[in-house]
């Protein structure tokens, strides 16, 4: 663990040196950059076949050390790029993490929310990031089985019957959305599948075609569209949405105070527990359109997601200095589902134009502005043309994103999306570099 840290450490190190992260090629051995590079691969190296050996010799094999090393390679993959192993990692550590709980942990207990977790060494801040690293996974590429998802909606319902009707501390909102978030998305993935979400979708090549690269399947993603939407969950979408509102009412006082008097710190976490609010009714309603165009009836909330999120992004620039790189997901998830879902020409461009300029390089686990930049684009020439002189776009010339794959060492991909043609689904692929 310590080889593991201090490799992330130089990685940091390195991406404070190189922009984006990527090691410019045919550079001498001597070149500062290279060596931070080096040294981090070979300490990681030393980290990996420690964690092996401990594994092999029945050394430290408890849960909580399985877990921390879990998110030590999960940290170090997306640093340098490997989505692809960093997703496989995450998944197994939170399979790992969810086949412990059935063996060792009460029925009656619920989720995230209850001290026994102590009594295994697992500490609130360990259960945190996991916490977060499963909201990663749900939002990046989730190929874990249904099953999983029921138990996570079960646990996340179970706990949020102990919401109060006002919260006192900022730690105790966030306790609250994270359980309501995670509830809501694991309800999202059930749904879109339901929905035969992969009917939507173009043709499919399985595997990565790049070393390094990571395939993002047709329907396995957050942000897919249901071919046939799964009408008998709606009304479940419409009590969670209600418990949304419940959390907000509940924070409202709290969050007022905040902005009053909090410190910067403070304030940033409420702007983004404010995002996400917003993300959620828009996401939860989303997995049951029939059509695109049921997206502009929420512009007001894509508005003010944006002006949120103008607000926040120079402090959490601040935040994370020229390294550009948080765990936590914070606002680009956000800028992909106002640049893929919201039409207005205007609130786009906004949107892209973050992505392209001063979040270029920004990145919140898995994700990379970057690259949600170019798929936005991506998405905005297929409808392009089919814009009035308004600016409106009509639903037979909408588009919305499917799948990919993508190497982001190289900064390569290939995209897909799909158009709702007057005529039937039109499939459109094009290949990314920046």
């Amino acid at each position: 663990m310590r080889h593991a840290v201090v490799a992330i450490g130089a990685m940091s190190k390195f991406r404070k040196e190189v922009r984006g992260g990527i090691l410019p090629v045919n550079q001498p051995a001597s070149d500062t950059r290279v060596q931070y590079y080096t040294y981090a691969l070979t300490q990681f190296d030393k980290a990996l076949r420690g964690m092996r050996n401990a594994i092999t010799n029945g050394e430290k094999s408890d849960m909580r050390t399985a877990l921390l090393t879990c998110i030590l390679v999960v940290c170090f993959e997306t640093l340098t790029g490997r989505a692809g192993t960093a997703i496989t990692n995450a998944e197994s550590g939170l399979m790992l993490l969810h086949g412990w709980m059935l063996a060792n942990m009460k029925q009656e207990v619920t989720f995230f929310m209850s001290t026994e977790w102590q009594d295994y060494q697992i500490e609130e801040d360990l259960m945190t990031a996991l916490a977060e690293l499963d909201l990663h996974v749900l939002f990046f590429l989730d190929s874990r089985p249904k099953t999983y998802h029921m138990f996570m909606i079960d646990g996340g319902n179970k706990s949020i019957l102990y919401m109060p009707k006002e919260f006192t501390t900022l730690k105790m909102a966030r306790l609250f959305w994270s359980l309501i978030m995670r509830r809501n998305y694991h309800f999202i993935i059930v749904a879109l599948a339901e929905g035969n979400s992969v009917g939507m979708c173009g043709s499919w090549t399985s595997g990565p075609m790049w070393e390094d690269a990571v395939g993002l399947f047709p329907g396995g993603s957050m942000f897919s569209t249901p071919k046939e939407p799964a009408t008998r969950m709606i009304p479940d979408s419409f009590r969670y949405r209600e418990e949304v509102k419940r959390w907000s009412r509940a924070s409202a006082s709290l969050f007022g105070q905040v902005q009053e008097s909090g410190t910067q710190e403070e304030r940033t976490l409420v702007t983004l527990l404010q995002i996400h609010e917003l993300m959620s009714h828009i996401m939860l309603a989303g997995a049951f359109f029939y059509t695109e165009l049921s997206y502009d009836t929420f512009l007001p909330q894509f508005r003010k997601i944006m002006s949120l999120i103008q607000h926040v992004y120079p402090h959490l620039l601040a935040a994370s200095g020229s390294a550009t790189y948080h765990f936590d997901l914070g606002i680009i998830i956000a800028l992909f589902l106002v640049g893929t879902r919201c039409r207005v020409l205007a609130v786009r461009k906004e949107a892209m134009d973050l992505c392209f300029g001063p979040l270029f390089t920004y990145k919140e686990g898995f994700w990379d502005a970057a690259t949600c930049g170019n798929y936005m684009q991506f998405v905005e020439e297929i409808e392009a043309p089919g814009r009035d002189e308004n600016g409106f776009v009509p639903e037979a010339s909408r588009a919305f994103v499917t799948h990919a794959y993508m190497e982001l060492p190289a900064r390569r991909g290939i995209v897909f999306a799909t158009q709702t043609g007057a005529d039937g689904l039109i499939f459109h692929q094009k290949y990314l570099t920046w």
